[in-house]
């Protein structure tokens, strides 16, 4: 799928489903929110790094917006080959490699309550479509953070429907590990 404003409604249609799906796995299986292998997470440290991670996308584009709205926001800056490989190899077909530390503002805690993870977790998906609330697609297009994950040295940066995109392919990625870890600890 294009990855623009023009689709912003099914992208976030699509992250709504997949924060669903996340949610629906603990309710089929309750026991995954505890479950973990030595020196990992648990499924419940699993789906707290990916609200962590969607509170700290949202709200930077919550702030990118009020900019928006006073006149103030710069264009994004040039995509550099590697961030399009990266877009190219990653987010459009949905395939995050393994192996990457998570940020420490994205780090779970020992123990996450469930309740209050899903509840961010949702609270997050509501608040990232209030901040397209008005604009039409070529605005999306221009709506931009940085990238709150990689160095800040890369300049790498997301559009509104491409963070969409991309939180729904991470999330995707941490069901995977924890079916994994279901399958494997059962």
């Amino acid at each position: 799928m294009d990855l623009s404003g023009n689709n912003f409604p099914a992208l976030a249609d699509d992250l709504d489903r997949a924060i669903d799906e996340l949610v629906a796995l603990f309710d089929r299986d309750p026991a995954a929110w505890q479950r973990s292998r030595p020196g990992k997470w648990t499924g419940g440290q699993h789906a707290e790094h990916l609200a962590l991670a969607n509170d700290l996308g949202t709200t930077a584009f919550e702030n990118r917006r009020r900019a928006l709205d006073a006149g103030a926001l710069p264009m994004p800056p040039v995509r550099w080959p590697l961030q399009r490989l990266f877009f190219t190899a990653v987010v459009h077909p949905g395939a995050i490699p393994r192996g990457a530390k998570a940020i420490p503002p994205a780090r779970p805690t020992l123990t996450p309550e469930r309740d209050d993870v899903v509840r961010r977790l949702h609270d997050t998906a509501r608040r990232f479509r209030a901040v397209a609330t008005g604009l039409d697609a070529a605005t999306l297009d221009r709506l931009w953070i940085k990238n709150p994950f990689t160095p800040p040295a890369l300049k790498w940066h997301y559009t509104l429907p491409e963070f969409a995109r991309m939180q729904a392919v991470h999330i995707r990625h941490h069901m995977k590990q924890v079916e994994e870890l279901n399958a494997v600890t059962r």
